[in-house]
């Protein structure tokens, strides 16, 4: 978890959070060694600070992050 906030620029509590508000893809924690994340993590990072700072609530987020078109851990079909 650790060198996801790292190199997403942001506090692990930042990852944490995120992660507790259904934002990101929970992490595969396993004894001993640092949590495994999809790739798509570091980006979807980039984008909930982006959209926060434009005013966007968590839940505001959620919803978009359903839409197809939004997504930027997987292709659409548009």
């Amino acid at each position: 978890m650790a060198e996801i906030a790292r190199r997403a620029g942001v506090a692990v509590s930042h990852v944490r959070y995120y992660e507790r508000a259904g934002l990101l893809p929970v992490g595969v924690r396993r004894p001993g060694r640092p949590t495994r994340y999809p790739a798509c993590v570091v980006e979807r990072i980039r984008v909930i600070g982006e959209v926060r700072e434009a005013g966007l609530t968590l839940a505001e987020i959620r919803e978009l992050w359903e839409l197809p078109a939004l997504r930027v851990d997987r292709p659409h079909d548009g």
